[in-house]
């Protein structure tokens, strides 16, 4: 459940990759990084160098009494309630700690609680919102689901380079379809990833409270063709990841060609898309809608075909993915609701373990999971709260997202 891909921030095609930014093509490449980027101006220590250092600095600096008048012409007065530039300032720091400081804020908007009032129930919240109750699925539905695993299991042959690759990077996939890298995107990666924080540290707790079995774990005839994850088979993270980073790219996109004066929430922009099946995507849409439709139903593709080749693979049962996608969703609304001050109405969705193997569409078998069911199912049993709404972050002093997003939004102006 990577976020750095081959494509991505740090892959092949890159930033940091063979391709990219600093790669065999790049501006980067070991011979010119030798002679102009240089290893202390990149961060990395070298002893010999230092000493090199060292002579040339006593050659050239001369008598030196420590004091330089003047030089500096910053502010005087440093600190947090100090007028500053917020990208500028998060542009100045090493990207690790840039991601732990926005990491830190996006994991603070969630927080996870077991055992609701109507049973042991599992609880997503919002900014004190809730947004997902899960109840995890018990033993007769995951051995129902068994069948769907044999049944994938003949598209291994076909898939085995996806899913090898998308154990530990999901992000290449999205960035071949969006082109997601630091020199068109820096801010878009940069949010994606402080999200992924988020998404990561909560679904593992959620995972944690539910503690379903893997399907290796009901039948040695699964033989899953890649490790079997230590954590709960429920919810999927894979499909939680996938659907929510979908849902802020898609995002992205709605808010580069918004109307400021225009009241439509995304999520109800959202909501019409996912409804209108994707033979008819670009035809029976507003113009608003219409003008990335295409590329959103492509998003949402990708996020379920990740989804579904993780019960290929042998390692999730159709629920999990249906759930997970689900959790991402709402997640993902909350958090562009937060990044973008647009007002919370109280989205969210009830989602039942048992209750999926009843869920049938057309001529699908029930329990089964694609887009097209997920999507019926969702649109159905969206349940979208009503009144004025709420702004999640509207106490929060804390919002170095908001300066990330609203330079990520720029970034798809003009393209989206």
């Amino acid at each position: 459940m990577g976020i750095n891909g081959n494509h991505g921030n740090h892959g092949n095609h890159g930033n940091n990759g063979n391709q990219g930014n600093q790669g065999n093509h790049g501006n980067n490449a070991s011979r010119i990084a030798a002679n102009i980027t240089g290893a202390h101006a990149a961060g990395v220590s070298d002893s010999g160098l230092s000493v090199a250092i060292m002579q040339c600095a006593e050659a050239l600096a001369g008598s030196w009494n420590g004091q330089e008048p003047g030089y500096w012409d910053g502010p005087q007065d440093f600190g947090y309630g100090q007028p500053y530039d917020k990208l500028r300032r998060l542009r100045s720091l090493d990207p690790s700690v840039m991601l732990t400081v926005l990491g830190a804020e996006a994991i603070a908007m969630f927080s996870v609680s077991g055992d609701g009032p109507t049973g042991p129930d599992v609880i997503v919240q919002a900014e004190g919102q809730e947004i997902a109750r899960l109840a995890p699925p018990d033993a007769d539905m995951v051995v129902s689901q068994l069948p769907f695993l044999r049944m994938g299991a003949k598209l291994r042959d076909d898939r085995m380079a996806e899913i090898l690759s998308q154990q530990g990077d999901i992000l290449s996939f999205f960035g071949a379809q969006q082109r997601l890298d630091v020199n068109a995107r820096k801010w878009t990666i940069v949010l994606i990833q402080a999200f992924h924080s988020a998404l990561a540290a909560h679904e593992y707790r959620v995972k944690y409270m539910c503690s379903v079995p893997r399907p290796v774990d009901l039948s040695p005839r699964v033989q899953p063709i890649i490790p079997t994850p230590g954590h709960s088979a429920y919810p999927s993270g894979h499909a939680t990841e996938s659907f929510a980073i979908a849902t802020v790219l898609a995002a992205l996109r709605h808010f580069a060609v918004k109307d400021p004066a225009d009241p439509q929430r995304f999520a109800s922009v959202l909501r019409d898309q996912l409804a209108v099946p994707y033979s008819e995507q670009g035809t029976n849409l507003d113009p608003l809608t219409q003008e990335s439709a295409v590329a959103v139903q492509q998003l949402y593709r990708l996020a379920s075909r990740i989804a579904e080749n993780r019960t290929v693979a042998g390692v999730h049962y159709p629920v999990d993915s249906a759930h997970g996608a689900a959790t991402g969703l709402m997640m993902a609304l909350s958090f562009v609701c937060y990044c973008s001050d647009e007002m919370y109405h109280g989205d969210h969705v009830q989602l039942v373990g048992n209750d999926w193997g009843q869920f049938a569409v057309g001529g699908n078998a029930a329990g089964d999971f694609t887009l097209g069911i997920w999507r019926d199912w969702l649109v159905n049993g969206w349940a979208v709260g009503a009144g004025a709404g709420t702004n999640p972050g509207g106490g929060q002093s804390w919002d170095q997202l908001r300066a990330v997003w609203a330079g990520a939004v720029e970034e798809w102006k003009n393209t989206a």
